[in-house]
């Protein structure tokens, strides 16, 4: 069974603008866990999305389905909903200890995200895992250097704009994609 540096060295073949499908099926490729993406009407100041576990057996989403859910607030701009999509993705990689197991881990969760904390919890960092993979899944390393070049060159016409265009992903976190947490966060993750 594969893990998430399988699906990062994959992600290494491909060009920018990669699709939610390619990674959803190279996951379930990789894993055997199949992921289905459900809206929810749901408000977007409290969370733009969720992933319901196939190994949270008494949850009504995944005894219907038989798999793991996305779920996706609606109401969120196209780079928003993909990005938040890719990152639930990643909680397939989680661990037993990292998954919010039912509804109310999941709420003391959302309420610790909004609480400073000296020691996060497994599934905080969870959280902090999946966002830093998902940035690394949606721009190969080869891309970033480049576009990293690029920012840094006055004589291109490069923007952080032009960057969440190319990627598809919000203008807000292009500067996390080019920071030293990054790096940091990607090397930890992949050894």
């Amino acid at each position: 069974m594969g893990d998430f540096r399988d699906l990062y060295s994959y992600i290494q073949t491909l060009t920018p603008k990669i699709k939610r499908n390619v990674i959803r099926d190279k996951i379930t490729a990789l894993t055997g866990q199949k992921l289905r993406v459900m809206m929810f009407a749901l408000d977007l100041n409290i969370l733009r999305g969720f992933f319901l576990s196939v190994h949270d057996a008494d949850n009504p989403f995944v005894k219907q389905n038989g798999c793991n859910i996305i779920g996706l607030v609606k109401g969120q701009d196209s780079s928003w909903e993909r990005f938040v999509q890719v990152k639930e993705m990643m909680h397939v990689f989680d661990s037993e200890k990292e998954r919010t197991g039912n509804s109310a881990d999941f709420e003391a969760l959302l309420g610790s995200l909004t609480r400073p904390q000296v020691d996060r919890t497994p599934q905080q960092r969870a959280e902090a895992k999946a966002f830093w993979m998902a940035l690394a899944v949606l721009c190969p390393e080869e891309t970033r250097r480049r576009l990293k070049a690029e920012l840094a060159d006055e004589k291109t016409l490069t923007t952080e704009y032009s960057v969440a265009l190319q990627l598809r992903i919000p203008e807000e976190l292009v500067s996390a994609l080019f920071s030293a947490d990054y790096e940091l966060n990607l090397k930890a993750i992949l050894t």
